[in-house]
């Protein structure tokens, strides 16, 4: 006689509308795409000047040098590293500011701090190890993936900063450091606002790199204000024909 048991075939009561389980895929293994919203964001990018020609190993001082002098100056100008979402870009660094950062302090304190943190570096450094900077910043909606960030501000960012008359203008003037910002922030942060921010030492030029066109405003910190196009110095003049559009 057959005793009776409680357990149940499982071949016989499978239903041919319930998977297997080794056909069951977790939901957490497929990438699904994640759309966030962009938002507004006070950026800048900072690029060594003359990187590539220096040899590996000053390549390597030169990126941790360049991370430490920005992190002493974002932390000095409220806005420290580690509150950002930053990039190395092997010759340069991006940093993308909190929601909350005022572009005062970037165009402001920040810039102070790092060309007086550049001037440390330098007193100290061999020539190989020398630094020039060129900084640009920029104000922009941008989005956050889990690869990075991307935006057309991001893009405009660095289209300034790698502006052939901004390059021009920062080899010619001997600076040791130059900064680039849009007409945007300059027309509504540097020239209504008082005390750090001086106006009168920005100089309007026009940006050509690729597909940008686009007016801007740089300021050269090491150099004396002066209106270029009346510099006798050929080589300025040179650097503000080419901001010009050719026709």
């Amino acid at each position: 006689m057959p005793v009776p048991t409680d357990r149940t075939d499982k071949k016989a009561t499978m239903s041919l509308d319930t998977p297997p389980a080794a056909f069951t895929v977790p939901m957490s293994n497929i990438s699904m795409p994640r759309w966030t919203p962009a938002v507004h964001r006070v950026m800048y990018a900072i690029d060594i000047v003359g990187y590539s020609s220096r040899d590996d190993q000053t390549h390597l001082h030169l990126r941790n040098s360049l991370r430490d002098l920005t992190g002493q100056a974002a932390a000095a100008a409220g806005v420290p590293l580690d509150s950002c979402y930053h990039e190395d870009r092997g010759d340069g660094i991006l940093v993308i500011t909190p929601p909350d950062t005022p572009p005062e302090a970037i165009l402001g304190l920040f810039q102070v701090h790092l060309h007086a943190a550049l001037r440390r570096h330098n007193r100290l450094a061999s020539q190989n190890a020398h630094m020039r900077l060129r900084v640009s910043v920029e104000g922009g909606f941008v989005s956050f993936d889990a690869h990075g960030v991307s935006g057309r501000a991001v893009i405009h960012l660095f289209r300034l900063n790698e502006a052939p008359v901004f390059k021009a203008m920062l080899n010619t003037s001997g600076a040791d450091i130059g900064v680039i910002t849009s007409t945007n922030l300059y027309n509504e942060v540097v020239r209504s606002a008082p005390g750090i921010l001086d106006p009168s030492a920005y100089m309007p030029v026009t940006v050509i790199n690729k597909e940008f066109h686009s007016p801007a405003w740089v300021t050269l910190p090491s150099t004396p204000t002066i209106d270029p196009s009346q510099d006798p110095n050929p080589l300025t003049r040179i650097a503000v024909e080419t901001s010009l559009p050719r026709i």
